[in-house]
């Protein structure tokens, strides 16, 4: 070991270090682990068999679990019902909402009609608030010599 290297904080030495080309974690994670999201997305896309009017079909355990909180829910539980129309809430798009016609040509004179008879009408008395950026809060400086 040569003298001139100082030893230190993120500074080990030469001897310890890993080798060239050698991981800092040898065995890592095993190809293939798990997580919580694919565990649960995997299960609720396995089969199940129910039956309908006395027909039997083959769906996912997730449209099983919607079907029956649609049937709780249209049975009468208000928990059943709320939480549908939550999870409906959160499907929805804009896309879905009817799009805008333009005012035909009777309706556009009915509109100018009303305005005329409103008159001009006054500036907002209160003038909106300017947007200012957000930034984020500031931190403390840390101390020297803290590790």
């Amino acid at each position: 070991m040569s003298g001139d290297y100082e030893i230190g904080y993120k500074k080990p030495p030469k001897h310890s270090r890993f080798a060239k080309g050698e991981s800092g974690n040898p065995r890592g994670r095993r190809n293939g682990s798990r997580n919580l999201k694919g565990v649960v997305n995997r299960e609720l896309d396995e089969p199940i068999t129910i039956r309908e009017g006395g027909v039997e079909r083959r769906v996912s355990k997730r449209e099983g679990i919607v079907k029956s909180l649609v049937n709780r829910a249209l049975k009468g539980d208000v928990r059943a019902a709320r939480e549908l129309l939550s999870l409906a809430a959160q499907f929805e798009d804009s896309a879905s909402a009817p799009a805008e016609l333009p005012l035909t040509a009777e309706e556009r004179a009915v509109l100018e009609a009303a305005l005329a008879r409103l008159g001009p009408q006054p500036a907002s008395a209160a003038p909106e608030k300017e947007a200012r950026p957000r930034s984020r809060p500031r931190r403390k400086p840390e101390p020297e010599g803290s590790a």
